[in-house]
Protein backbone atom coordinates (compact mmCIF):
# COMPACT_ATOMS: atom_id res chain seq x y z
CA UNK A 1 0.00 0.00 0.00
CA UNK A 2 2.89 2.42 1.03
CA UNK A 3 4.65 2.31 -2.22
CA UNK A 4 1.25 2.53 -4.35
CA UNK A 5 0.84 5.83 -2.69
CA UNK A 6 4.69 6.73 -2.92
CA UNK A 7 4.46 5.95 -6.91
CA UNK A 8 1.41 8.24 -7.27
CA UNK A 9 3.15 11.11 -5.28
CA UNK A 10 6.19 10.51 -7.80
CA UNK A 11 3.88 10.58 -10.25
CA UNK A 12 1.88 13.63 -9.63
CA UNK A 13 5.34 15.49 -8.71
CA UNK A 14 6.19 14.39 -12.48
CA UNK A 15 2.80 15.90 -13.96
CA UNK A 16 2.80 19.12 -11.58
CA UNK A 17 7.06 19.42 -13.20
CA UNK A 18 5.17 19.10 -16.96
CA UNK A 19 2.38 21.68 -16.26
CA UNK A 20 4.86 23.74 -14.51
CA UNK A 21 6.98 23.92 -17.54
CA UNK A 22 3.88 24.20 -19.71
CA UNK A 23 3.31 27.14 -18.05
CA UNK A 24 6.22 28.92 -19.30
CA UNK A 25 5.57 27.55 -22.77
CA UNK A 26 8.39 25.00 -22.70
CA UNK A 27 7.02 21.54 -22.41
CA UNK A 28 4.82 20.19 -25.19
CA UNK A 29 1.25 20.35 -24.73
CA UNK A 30 -0.63 19.04 -21.67
CA UNK A 31 -2.46 16.30 -23.27
CA UNK A 32 0.90 14.68 -25.18
CA UNK A 33 3.23 15.71 -21.54
CA UNK A 34 0.76 13.46 -19.19
CA UNK A 35 0.87 10.39 -21.97
CA UNK A 36 4.39 10.40 -22.18
CA UNK A 37 4.32 10.37 -18.00
CA UNK A 38 1.99 7.15 -17.86
CA UNK A 39 2.68 5.47 -21.31
CA UNK A 40 -0.34 3.02 -21.22
CA UNK A 41 -1.74 3.02 -17.59
CA UNK A 42 -4.25 5.04 -17.88
CA UNK A 43 -6.37 3.96 -14.68
CA UNK A 44 -3.57 5.53 -13.01
CA UNK A 45 -3.28 8.31 -15.25
CA UNK A 46 -6.89 9.07 -14.55
CA UNK A 47 -6.73 8.40 -10.48
CA UNK A 48 -3.49 10.90 -10.45
CA UNK A 49 -5.68 13.44 -12.39
CA UNK A 50 -8.29 13.19 -9.90
CA UNK A 51 -5.84 13.68 -7.16
CA UNK A 52 -4.65 16.48 -8.46
CA UNK A 53 -7.92 17.90 -9.99
CA UNK A 54 -9.46 17.70 -5.85
CA UNK A 55 -5.88 18.97 -4.56
CA UNK A 56 -5.87 22.07 -6.78
CA UNK A 57 -9.60 22.82 -6.49
CA UNK A 58 -9.36 22.27 -2.52
CA UNK A 59 -5.53 24.76 -2.69
CA UNK A 60 -7.54 27.81 -4.80
CA UNK A 61 -10.70 27.34 -2.28
CA UNK A 62 -8.57 27.44 1.03
CA UNK A 63 -7.02 30.61 -1.66
CA UNK A 64 -10.00 32.23 -1.69
CA UNK A 65 -11.27 31.83 1.37
CA UNK A 66 -7.64 33.28 3.10
CA UNK A 67 -8.51 36.45 1.07
CA UNK A 68 -11.70 37.34 2.31
CA UNK A 69 -10.26 36.50 5.79
CA UNK A 70 -7.68 38.93 4.63
CA UNK A 71 -9.98 41.69 3.49
CA UNK A 72 -12.19 41.02 6.57
CA UNK A 73 -8.42 41.82 8.44
CA UNK A 74 -7.51 44.65 6.63
CA UNK A 75 -10.75 46.23 7.27
CA UNK A 76 -10.62 45.69 10.79
CA UNK A 77 -7.10 47.21 10.92
CA UNK A 78 -8.20 50.25 9.00
CA UNK A 79 -11.28 50.96 11.17
CA UNK A 80 -8.93 50.52 14.29
CA UNK A 81 -6.23 52.65 12.96
CA UNK A 82 -8.90 55.37 11.86
CA UNK A 83 -9.82 55.48 15.83
CA UNK A 84 -6.45 55.50 17.27
CA UNK A 85 -5.96 58.62 14.83
CA UNK A 86 -9.14 60.14 16.33
CA UNK A 87 -8.03 59.43 19.65
CA UNK A 88 -4.89 61.12 19.57
CA UNK A 89 -6.17 64.03 17.62
CA UNK A 90 -9.10 64.14 20.31
CA UNK A 91 -6.27 64.15 23.29
CA UNK A 92 -4.17 66.42 21.75
CA UNK A 93 -7.37 68.99 21.29
CA UNK A 94 -8.23 68.22 25.01
CA UNK A 95 -4.70 69.20 26.29
CA UNK A 96 -4.35 72.18 23.84
CA UNK A 97 -1.50 70.80 21.50
CA UNK A 98 -1.67 71.08 17.89
CA UNK A 99 1.49 70.03 17.67
CA UNK A 100 4.12 67.42 19.45
CA UNK A 101 7.71 66.50 18.25
CA UNK A 102 9.27 63.35 19.53
CA UNK A 103 12.78 61.25 17.98
CA UNK A 104 9.96 58.95 15.77
CA UNK A 105 8.06 61.92 14.08
CA UNK A 106 5.84 64.56 14.44
CA UNK A 107 2.38 64.72 15.24
CA UNK A 108 0.14 67.65 14.25
CA UNK A 109 -3.73 67.78 14.67
CA UNK A 110 -4.78 69.51 11.32
CA UNK A 111 -8.03 72.48 10.70
CA UNK A 112 -11.10 69.97 10.80
CA UNK A 113 -12.36 69.84 7.21
CA UNK A 114 -15.37 69.46 5.90
CA UNK A 115 -16.20 65.31 4.61
CA UNK A 116 -19.58 64.52 2.64
CA UNK A 117 -21.00 61.76 4.55
CA UNK A 118 -23.68 59.95 2.23
CA UNK A 119 -26.92 58.51 4.18
CA UNK A 120 -29.24 57.44 1.46
CA UNK A 121 -28.07 57.53 -2.05
CA UNK A 122 -31.46 56.57 -2.80
CA UNK A 123 -32.67 59.88 -1.12
CA UNK A 124 -30.45 62.26 -3.23
CA UNK A 125 -31.76 63.95 -5.87
CA UNK A 126 -30.25 63.01 -9.73
CA UNK A 127 -28.33 65.79 -9.79
CA UNK A 128 -26.30 65.20 -6.98
CA UNK A 129 -25.30 61.63 -8.47
CA UNK A 130 -23.28 59.63 -11.43
CA UNK A 131 -24.61 56.80 -13.68
CA UNK A 132 -22.03 54.63 -15.08
CA UNK A 133 -22.56 52.13 -17.52
CA UNK A 134 -21.16 48.93 -18.09
CA UNK A 135 -21.52 46.99 -20.70
CA UNK A 136 -21.44 42.65 -20.43
CA UNK A 137 -22.12 40.72 -23.07
CA UNK A 138 -25.41 38.31 -22.15
CA UNK A 139 -24.38 35.20 -23.11
CA UNK A 140 -27.50 33.10 -22.25
CA UNK A 141 -28.93 35.29 -25.09
CA UNK A 142 -26.13 34.83 -27.34
CA UNK A 143 -25.79 31.33 -27.05
CA UNK A 144 -29.45 30.83 -27.57
CA UNK A 145 -29.36 32.99 -30.89
CA UNK A 146 -26.66 31.24 -31.96
CA UNK A 147 -28.31 27.95 -31.39
CA UNK A 148 -31.49 29.18 -32.83
CA UNK A 149 -32.31 30.44 -36.09
CA UNK A 150 -29.99 33.30 -36.40
CA UNK A 151 -26.66 31.10 -36.37
CA UNK A 152 -24.39 34.44 -36.67
CA UNK A 153 -23.83 37.28 -34.04
CA UNK A 154 -20.87 38.99 -34.73
CA UNK A 155 -18.53 39.21 -32.62
CA UNK A 156 -19.16 35.48 -30.81
CA UNK A 157 -19.25 32.34 -31.82
CA UNK A 158 -19.98 28.73 -30.65
CA UNK A 159 -17.46 26.10 -29.19
CA UNK A 160 -17.87 22.86 -28.02
CA UNK A 161 -16.03 22.15 -25.30
CA UNK A 162 -15.91 18.80 -23.08
CA UNK A 163 -15.39 18.54 -19.52
CA UNK A 164 -14.62 16.25 -16.95
CA UNK A 165 -16.94 15.35 -13.20
CA UNK A 166 -15.43 14.32 -9.98
CA UNK A 167 -17.25 13.07 -7.73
Amino acid sequence: MQKWLYDISERIEALQAVLDEQDKSIAPDVKNAIAAIYESDVPAAVADGIEYIKKQTAFLEAIDKRMDELKALKQSRKNRLERVRRGYADFLTAVGKKKIETPCGNMTVTAPTMTTIIDSIDELPDEYKRTTIKVEPDKTKIKEALMGSMRVVPGAHLEEKQSIRIK
